[in-house]
């Protein structure tokens, strides 16, 4: 899904790409991760079965591992606001690290160029010769549920808009959401996770955002086979276990407006 997560990619989402986040520990200010998300619009006469076949592919392989710490992926929506449309990410190891890439306001810097671009400089030409961005935001990664590094497959993502009620300050929320939210979901819990970002550039800065992780990617139909109906399974086996304390605590401090769901392109 742009600049993406590699920590939390699919392969990002992009935001297939979050999966890449995965220490235990919180780091704060520009020591933490970032994603950048980027909508994009295929160019006039570019099929969607000829994009995804390049992300399946070249895209796929260019990235399989991250480039000095940067990996970008891109999904495509099949729920929601966004459905069929696309998303890229570019991931970032760190708020720092993009800086130093990408000044405020500045174009690549040769450090980008250096590092990054020369490696990966063709690949991004061809992905963008397919298509355009038409806005992009790029998020900080404040907490992300562990992924284990055993077993690493592809995800899907719902991703839902947050806003801060009145009265709740971003500093309150940040504390709950780096300490007993943390806490709460330190592990997966039947193959789920959360992920909450913050603006930090573009559209949406200062703005939030929670993303849930399903993985493998099928768990999201398995546990919601319809986005107003949750399965049997999810109702038996999985709603007992999670937090409930800390669900109450988010939905008193924030509410969410739309949602959309990401998933893996897939060969």
């Amino acid at each position: 899904m742009l600049r993406v997560l590699a920590i939390l990619c699919v392969t990002i989402v992009t935001l297939s790409g979050c999966q890449q986040f995965q220490t235990r520990s919180l780091p704060t200010g520009d020591d933490r991760p970032l994603v950048g998300i980027h909508d994009l619009s295929l160019r006039e006469g570019v099929t969607e079965d000829q994009f995804e076949a390049f992300v399946a592919g070249p895209l796929r392989e260019a990235f399989r591992e991250p480039v000095n710490g940067v990996s970008v992926g891109v999904s495509k929506c099949d729920r929601g606001e966004s459905v069929g449309q696309y998303q890229m990410g570019w991931f970032f190891e760190s708020v720092a690290q993009r800086d130093s890439y990408f000044p405020q306001g500045g174009e690549a810097t040769d450090l980008y160029e250096e590092e990054v671009g020369q490696h990966v400089g063709e690949i991004m030409s061809q992905l963008f010769s397919l298509c355009r961005s038409t806005g992009f935001t790029d998020y900080v990664v404040v907490f992300a549920t562990p992924v284990p590094s055993e077993n690493q497959v592809p995800a899907m993502f719902g991703a839902h808009k947050l806003e801060l009620l009145d009265g709740v300050t971003e500093d309150a929320f940040e504390d709950f959401i780096t300490g007993d939210y943390a806490k709460a979901w330190s592990e997966e819990i039947k193959g789920c996770g959360n992920i909450i970002l913050k603006g930090d550039r573009g559209e949406r800065s200062g703005k939030y955002m929670i993303v849930h992780r399903f993985r493998p990617w099928t768990l999201r139909d398995q546990y919601i086979p319809e986005p107003s109906r949750l399965s049997e399974e999810w109702i038996k086996e999985v709603q007992p276990l999670l937090p409930e304390e800390t669900g109450n605590r988010l939905r008193e401090m924030t509410r969410r407006d739309g949602f959309s769901d990401w998933g893996p392109i897939r060969p």
